[in-house]
């Protein structure tokens, strides 16, 4: 406070990115009515008397200045805040927005003016606050501590006066300062804290943590620990204003040689730093008071370059864009020859282009060679193939050789899929392959995000080996068979992705119809591969070892059956090989991709009103089992307390009071490592009561968050009186998985040397007590100096020179170093991956690494020979996987080094945070951040748990499954034995073989299962059903799922209702689910009705809108949804219960705020990157995975950091839907910004036919498309269509100038354009919107006349609807001047992005047309680039052309004999049209009908055969120009 002066920021607003970011508080405080553009240029000396005016002005001063130094790439080491100045520093430090900033600042001052405070004063002292407290008087604080000779007094305003002009005339410096008649920072403003604390917690809804960057001023050094200096939070911020400023203090831990840079609006801490600082520290403030600020600050930054920063200057100003206007001036004038110097340079002769490895690709389902792709659905998406994907590869390859495309041999390695990319109606598949010639190394990628990556060779010779003889076995399964197994896992295949026909029942042959795609052919013989796999979801493939395509090979062993072209393939499980004729697929690895039931909301029939259904709000119960899971991989916040059956097998039972969360737990429930969908449980380690009464802690297989376990007596451990149950929890995993490396894998002895990574997590702080213990040399990494300091509290015998940083790769010097370069004996490293072969560099001769992470993140690093020299050893480990390979030894002697270590006392508790039950997704969200030190502990002193309620069966008692689906009742099967029952009566239709197969294997697991066909008919049919199922054992579930037959649906329930409840005592569970409504109204009242414990499901399946046609529906997903319902209705005894299915998803950043635990990413801007929300790295892997997981995008974590909502709007594939448009706004969307190109009157846009290397006139060698504009003349709009076309595009541009032409004039010009300087091949193609079909229809005319046939496309509408349509659209203006006025304000809107509503008042009161655009470019002078030459030719050219569509006389419009093809948008057909046009129709409206997908794949699929058969054969790789020539021409020029 008090470095403000008027017109501060006038100067400053010239920096473009200074202007930016006071635009930003503008937006921000405009809703408060403050005007900050105002207050910060304005020159009225009064201007900040306000103190609001004040506090708002200086903050958006620092934030401009910030945002500076920041693109100037100068980052600070240290931030300091003086006052009011560590809001800049919580924006410097990430820990506020700059609209957070600015309105903390605007909520200081609203306190300061609400607050009813004294009329207080504030002056500055020449003396320090140690001098200057002991004679001050007792009404006055001292409340700035400036430095050795300054302060700052605060107080009642006369005391202030008074004790002023004392010290004045005692020849002591004394001024008081401008404050607005406030006493900050002393006890007279505690007044206004309640107030402050209020506004700004409306302002920081989520405190970020302080950087180790903000060295605070306001709360002592002392207590930089507490938790209120911890974040930058409301409480922090208010504190700051009450409290004095400790600017002396901190200001000393400022070490010398530094550079101190002031920002604010002048060096007003200048001399007190000069005096306070070392005399070599160089401090400079970036403005002054007055004018000259730029000049000034441009000074400041060259001084800063002088001390040794690298500011990157160019960011100071604006990007320039060519070709520039033709406005501005030349600079050739300026550059002077002089001709002192000969040089020799080459005069190239002669040019080539060069074709690359370099091919990008788009790809629709509407194309023609790609609707086949729609057969592709796995977990209800439309996905690319992984064979799609190797054939883009193998195409690329091939037309980089200049060789046939698929006819040469090759064969893939080392082939990594990162994302398997999803195929959508509405969006077009970017797919870039790029080879590198030399080593054949490529990459594919999809708009910038990594797809696969490999090696690609050619095969020069037959590499197949001779297939070894197995003996024939029957082709046992059908097509229909083997594609239901596939559905029950999540594939919906169909069309040219169902070809397999016959497979045995081992399922290690195939048949394969050959349908001359190497596409589906590799994509079947995958599906075999896949049902071979033990998963029930969708899996991915994630690597493949190698691939052989052999072309040769393939076409000699096809064979024919049944009239189609057959192959023979065979799957070895135990070679992991796949083989068949040509094609050879070795070594695959997948990733699960569990499938996510449909969100489903529960109804049940309102009480109060008769027909109507209201939400059905679950009542959640408390059970004595519970277990945590995950509703949703990936999303933390869907964890939850699941109902589970007791503990079953043998072991000591235990009931866990305090269960403990590891890493791994955190990495699965955010889905940041891959891991199996049964995996659904978390914890290992736990504290409890046993069975028998003593307290115990210890280990236990798959999950440890539950009321009740079973632990193995060698894996419990008594706990030490000492000790509470809370302390029990945070040991047996660290220390016996510190055992089990350093004692059990690597035989620990005294003296080793260990590193460890990471010592302060609760591995590291093990392994450090078990290392110093056994008197071993310790080395540790952490990740920042809070980290430092709290293990050398914990371990007072590490040597700090020992500690070092995880971050990057300075720990190995420190390691060798210290060892003289021999290394440690034993390294336990969980590093990244870019890390690791640092820290295996540390291992001395025959040392140990083991690789903690390794198996949990299954990520590829390249591990150096080098890095296994002396003989040493690299491991990877998990500790989990001592239950999957139980050696009873290790296990016994990890029990007694435990025992040991307890009693020796160097195993002793942790350091842990703990939560109750109903905190696990906030305790799994602090897991996540990586935040905490030592253990984070789940609290289950509960007796009972509130959890989802679920079924359980009794294993004695049967169940009835009377079902008109096989695939539902065996997925309803399947749920029952997973809670419990073991004997089924399945009732069926018919028994397929599907149905056989999975009912046998449910006997292979001891479920007693028996199928019935029966039909039924009667009651009688009914009773020897349910007694059939009670000679299995009492009934104790009866479920009734009939999606088909109502009526017999109605009389098993009849039956059921009039039979005695003595035939079924046990009866528990009774359910009904349908589909009809009509089922559920006559159930209800039926006499079945009488038992209790009947639940009616009425299932509502999601439907498919408009808005959501990329979804397509996931029967199975849906069945488990029905499943779910199904459990809540039987366990809360709800009578009756409607599903509501839904395939609504909330936007993506609302899913990612969710997901990563962003909430600020919600309040966000549209521009604000997750860098600048501060976002975490363990939050961004989190953003990662969520992406490649839901969306199939695969970015690097830098990339994540500069996603923003518009981001992540554009990625969101949900946004299919389109903005209606009215009047104007249907015709003109775009205006030009390439004013040179736009005058062109011929413009080859770029397609695949040719591209923008191609010089013209090689473009329009053969036959061309001519695109004729319509209203807005922008050959933009056009782009999209264009980069899918399969021949040349050419945009005719008649002259803006040209305004008085009538529609049948300018087809004649057009015709006199292409005649003369394109040329008329045998045929023509033309394409056009709106009034540009009149004209490609007298175009078309003139052309026929000269005996010239072709295809006119019309785009949107008929050509008859045209004007009838453009008089709907502009109906509302009826005059001629609210037509002109409307032109001039869209045009207006749309050249500068603002609200034209003042237009109108501008222009002149009877005024010309010419006036009137005259006036309005005047309006738009500034802020435009383009010339006003060219915008007043584009407002007369709309004019002119809506006023020919109005004049022209529809009767004339010829009639062709070529081909009219129409691509009608919706609800434009206005007129009948001849039933000579061929009609296709579209999605997209008419305002975005050249966005719509299918209008590329109509044109390409109406081209001759003769140009499909050209393009075929064409080369799309890109091309390079290159000259050479051996000649040498000697210049003699030089540059000044």
């Amino acid at each position: 406070m008090g470095s403000q002066w008027p017109g501060m920021g006038a100067e400053l607003m010239e920096i473009p990115i200074f202007s930016a970011s006071i635009e930003r508080c503008r937006k921000a405080l405009e809703l408060k009515g403050i005007d900050i553009v105002h207050i910060i240029t304005s020159t009225e000396p009064g201007i900040f008397n306000n103190i609001l005016n004040a506090f708002v002005g200086i903050a958006a001063i620092q934030i401009g200045l910030t945002d500076i130094l920041r693109s100037l790439g100068l980052i600070p080491d240290n931030i300091i805040g003086h006052s009011v100045g560590e809001l800049g520093c919580a924006y410097a430090d990430g820990c506020l927005t700059a609209e957070e900033m600015i309105l903390a600042a605007y909520s200081r001052g609203q306190a300061s003016i609400e607050t009813n405070l004294i009329n207080g004063s504030m002056a500055a002292i020449g003396m320090g606050y140690r001098q200057i407290l002991p004679i001050c008087p007792p009404e006055i604080d001292v409340a700035c501590h400036n430095g050795p000779d300054s302060s700052t007094i605060s107080g009642p305003k006369d005391a202030i006066t008074q004790f002023v002009a004392e010290l004045t005339t005692k020849g002591i410096f004394a001024k008081t300062v401008p404050s607005a008649n406030i006493a900050y920072h002393s006890r007279y403003i505690a007044d206004a804290g309640e107030n402050l604390l209020k506004l700004l917690k409306a302002v920081i809804k989520n405190p970020r943590p302080r950087s180790n960057r903000w060295i605070s001023t306001s709360v002592p050094r002392d207590n930089w620990n507490d938790p209120v200096a911890k974040n930058c939070s409301a409480e922090y911020q208010t504190n700051n204003l009450l409290s004095p400023v400790l600017f002396e203090e901190t200001s000393q831990l400022i070490p010398s040689d530094a550079i101190v840079i002031e920002i604010a609006p002048r060096g007003l801490l200048q001399a007190i730093l000069k005096r306070s600082l070392p005399s070599n520290c160089f401090n400079i403030s970036l403005t002054k008071s007055g004018s000259g600020n730029i000049l000034h600050f441009l000074h400041t930054i060259g001084k800063l370059y002088m001390e040794g920063c690298l500011p990157d200057i160019k960011a100071l100003y604006p990007k320039v864009d060519f070709p520039v206007s033709t406005g501005t001036p030349m600079l050739s004038h300026l550059v002077e020859w002089m001709h002192v110097e000969e040089w020799y340079v080459p005069k190239p002769l002669n040019t080539e282009n060069i074709c690359s490895a370099i091919c990008e690709y788009f790809i629709s389902v509407h194309d023609e060679e790609h609707k086949y792709l729609r057969g592709n659905v796995s977990n209800g998406k439309m996905m690319y193939p992984i064979g799609g994907i190797l054939m883009l590869v193998w195409d690329t390859l091939s037309m980089s050789m200049s060789l046939p495309k698929r006819k040469i041999s090759v064969r893939f390695l080392d082939l990594f899929i990162d994302v398997q990319p999803a195929l959508y109606e509405e969006k077009i598949l970017k797919l870039r392959v790029a080879i590198n010639k030399g080593d054949g190394q490529f990459e594919v990628t999809n708009d910038g995000s990594k797809v696969a990556s490999g090696i690609v060779l050619l095969v020069s010779k037959n590499i197949f080996g001779k297939e070894t003889h197995t003996t024939d076995t029957p082709m046992t399964l059908n097509t229909n068979d083997f594609y239901q197994l596939l559905k029950e896992k999540g594939y919906s295949y169909s069309e040219d992705f169902r070809l397999i026909k016959s497979v045995n029942l081992s399922l290690s042959k195939a048949m394969i119809e050959w349908r001359d795609n190497w596409v589906t052919l590799i994509e079947n013989m995958l599906q075999l591969v896949i049902l071979n796999q033990n998963y029930d979801g969708v899996l991915q493939p994630t690597q493949i070892n190698r691939i052989v395509i052999d072309t040769i090979e393939s076409s000699n062993q096809t064979f024919t059956k049944h009239g189609k072209s057959m192959l023979k393939v065979n799957f070895s499980n135990i070679c992991g090989l796949i083989q068949g004729p040509g094609v050879y697929i070795k070594d695959i690895q997948f990733r699960e991709s569990p499938r996510t039931p449909y969100p489903i909301s529960l109804l049940v029939p309102s009480s109060e009103e008769k027909g109507k259904l209201i939400n059905f709000k679950s009542v959640t119960s408390s059970y004595t089992n519970a277990m945590l899971q995950s509703a949703e991989t990936g999303n933390v916040n869907s964890l939850h307390w699941t109902e589970v059956s007791e503990p079953s097998g043998s072991g000591v039972l235990v009931k866990v009071h305090y269960a403990s969360l590891s890493n791994y737990d955190g990495k699965k429930a955010s889905g940041t490592v891959p891991h199996r969908a049964s995996e659904n449980y978390y914890g290992i380690d736990f504290s409890g009561i046993a069975e028998s009464g003593s307290r115990v802690m210890g280990i236990v297989h798959r999950g440890a968050c539950r009321n009740y376990v079973r632990a193995h007596p060698d894996l419990l451990w008594p706990v030490p009186d000492h000790w509470s149950l809370e302390d029990a929890a945070t040991v047996p995993l660290a220390y016996a998985y510190a055992f089990y490396c350093l004692a059990i894998k690597a035989k620990l002895c005294a003296g080793m040397k260990i590193l460890i990574h990471e010592g302060a997590g609760a591995l590291g702080q093990a392994v450090i007590a078990i290392a110093l213990a056994h008197k071993c040399q310790v080395f540790t990494t952490v990740g920042d100096l809070r980290t430092k300091r709290f293990l050398k509290k914990l371990f007072p015998e590490l040597k700090e020179e020992h500690i070092g940083n995880s971050r990057d790769i300075t720990f190995g010097d420190m390691v060798l170093t210290a060892t003289n370069g021999k290394g440690c004996d034993i390294i336990i490293s969980n590093v990244e991956t870019s890390l690791k072969n640092v820290s295996l560099q540390c291992g001395n001769y025959q040392s140990v690494i083991f690789d903690t992470e390794q198996i949990e993140k299954r990520e590829n690093f390249e591990l150096r020979m080098n890095s296994l020299i002396n003989d040493r050893s690299y491991v990877t480990t998990k500790f989990e996987s001592i239950f999957e390979f139980w050696n009873s030894e290790e296990i016994k002697n990890l029990q007694i080094l435990m025992n040991e270590g307890i009693s020796s006392g160097y195993v002793r508790p942790l350091a842990r945070v703990s939560y109750s039950s109903k905190e696990a997704p906030r305790a799994f969200r602090l897991l996540c951040k990586n935040w905490h030190r030592g253990h984070i502990l789940l609290r289950l002193t509960e007796q009972v748990l509130p959890a989802q309620p679920r079924i359980s069966c009794r294993s004695e008692c049967s169940q009835l499954i009377i079902c008109s689906e096989e695939d539902f009742g065996i997925q309803l099967a399947n749920r029952l034995v997973s809670r419990g029952a073991t004997k089924i009566h399945i009732c069926s239709p018919k028994v397929s073989w599907y149905l056989q197969h999975k009912t046998d294997n449910l006997k292979s697991i001891g479920v007693n299962v028996i199928v019935s066909t029966n039909i039924i008919k009667d009651s009688y049919d009914t009773t020897f059903l349910l007694k059939k199922t009670i000679a299995m054992g009492p009934l104790e579930g009866i479920y009734v799922a009939n999606f088909r037959n109502d009526d017999e649906t109605l009389n098993i329930l009849q039956d059921i209702g009039n039979m005695s409840k003595d035939l079924f005592p046990l009866l528990r569970c009774f359910a009904v689910i349908t589909n009809n409504m009509k089922v559920v109204e006559k159930t209800c009242i039926s006499g079945v009705n009488e038992y209790p414990i009947i639940s009616v499901i009425e299932t509502r399946r999601p439907q498919i809108n408009e808005n959501e046609k990329h979804a397509i529906l996931d029967k199975g997903a849906w069945n488990l949804s029905t499943l779910d319902a199904l459990e809540t209705g039987l366990r809360c005894k709800v009578p009756l219960l409607v599903a509501q299915g839904s395939t609504y998803t909330s936007p993506l950043y609302q899913q990612l705020a969710a997901s990563a635990d962003i909430p600020s990413l919600e309040d966000a801007n549209d521009v604000t990157t997750l860098r600048e929300l501060s976002v975490g790295s363990e939050n961004i892997k989190i953003v990662k995975e969520f992406l490649r997981q839901k969306y199939h995008k695969c970015f690097l974590e830098q990339e994540i950091l500069e996603l923003n909502k518009q981001k992540l709007e554009e990625l969101d594939s949900l946004q299919n839907g389109f903005e209606k448009k009215e009047g104007l706004a249907v015709y003109l969307s775009h205006i030009a910004k390439d004013e040179l190109n736009s005058n062109a009157l011929v413009y080859s846009l770029p397609t695949l036919g040719n591209t923008t290397t191609e010089k013209l006139s090689e473009a329009i060698e053969s036959e061309y498309l001519s695109i004729v504009l319509g209203i807005e003349n922008n050959f933009e709009r056009f782009c999209g269509i264009c980069e899918r076309l399969k021949l040349p595009a050419l945009v005719l541009q008649p002259r803006l100038d040209r305004t008085s032409d009538t529609i049948q004039q300018t087809a004649e010009k057009c015709s006199k354009l292409i005649t003369e300087q394109i040329g008329v091949r045998k045929s023509f193609y033309l394409l056009a919107s709106d009034i540009g079909i009149l004209i490609a229809m007298e175009l078309a005319a003139i052309f026929e006349s000269n005996g010239i046939l072709g295809t006119v496309f019309c785009l949107g509408s008929a050509p008859e609807d045209v004007k009838p349509i453009i008089e709907r659209e502009l109906a509302a203006f009826t005059t001629e001047d609210q037509l002109q006025l409307e032109i001039l304000k869209h045009i207006f809107k749309l050249l500068t992005a603002n609200d034209p509503s003042d237009l109108e008042k501008a222009l002149p009161p009877l005024s010309s047309w010419n006036e009137k655009i005259e006036s309005c470019i005047k309006m738009m002078t500034g802020q435009i680039a383009q010339t006003k030459q060219y915008v007043e030719a584009l407002i007369q050219s709309v004019y002119a052309k809506i006023l020919s569509i109005k004049q022209y006389d529809s009767s004339t419009l010829p009639i062709l004999k070529s081909r009219v093809i129409v691509l009608r948008s919706p609800d434009c057909s206005i007129i009948s049209s001849p039933s000579s046009y061929s009609i296709e129709d579209l999605s997209a409206p008419l305002s975005d009908a050249t966005t719509d997908t299918r209008c590329a794949a109509i044109i390409n699929k109406n081209l001759s055969s003769e140009i499909l058969e050209e393009f075929d054969k064409k080369n799309l790789c890109d091309t390079f120009l290159i000259s050479f020539d051996e000649k040498y021409t000697k210049v003699n020029s030089r540059v000044i």
